[in-house]
């Protein structure tokens, strides 16, 4: 239900005028794991040094600073389900914990910062496109390398960090 809000605020957010008879895609989700040198899944409440909601803030950069994901939406009027501009989810099937970020919808090259208290933050490249009202993000790039889509990462817009 929670993804259903999220999807319809960003639906009235980012969409153009359409008639009727049109459907809009928002599709700016990046999902990623976050794991230490030796494996641990630091989204995981259970592993030692783990990462915390609170001590994640995503920001866009936009014409050169850095804005908040509630900060880019506070005039549009909009009660957003999710301020904070990401979610966790519990263990996936691979048995990782996902940290899924609202890309900067930016259409073109945009630049989406995930700030890790205690960590280097996470700076994640997005090719947006906007099209027919449609708001996607086409490619994504992290540490200089595309990461997504690829040969063996064409599923849902994936990325896997690896904190030092």
């Amino acid at each position: 239900m929670k993804n259903a809000v999220v999807i319809l605020v960003l639906l009235a957010c980012f969409s153009c005028e359409t008639s009727s008879n049109d459907a809009v895609v928002v599709d700016i989700r990046i999902d990623m794991t976050i794991e230490d040198r030796q494996g641990n899944d630091l989204l995981n409440p259970e592993t030692e040094n783990s990462i915390q909601q609170d001590d994640i803030r995503v920001y866009y950069e936009i014409d050169g600073k850095k804005e908040t994901y509630l900060s880019c939406h506070k005039d549009k009027n909009v009660i957003l389900d999710n301020p904070a501009g990401f979610l966790i989810y519990p263990e996936d099937a691979l048995g990782k914990f996902q940290l899924s970020v609202f890309s900067n919808p930016t259409q073109g090259e945009a630049i989406t910062i995930i700030e890790l208290e205690g960590h280097d933050d996470v700076t994640l490249k997005a090719q947006v496109s906007r099209e027919n009202g449609n708001t996607i993000v086409r490619k994504v790039w992290y540490q200089g390398n595309l990461v997504w889509p690829t040969e063996t990462n064409n599923g849902p817009a994936y990325v896997q960090v690896v904190l030092d």
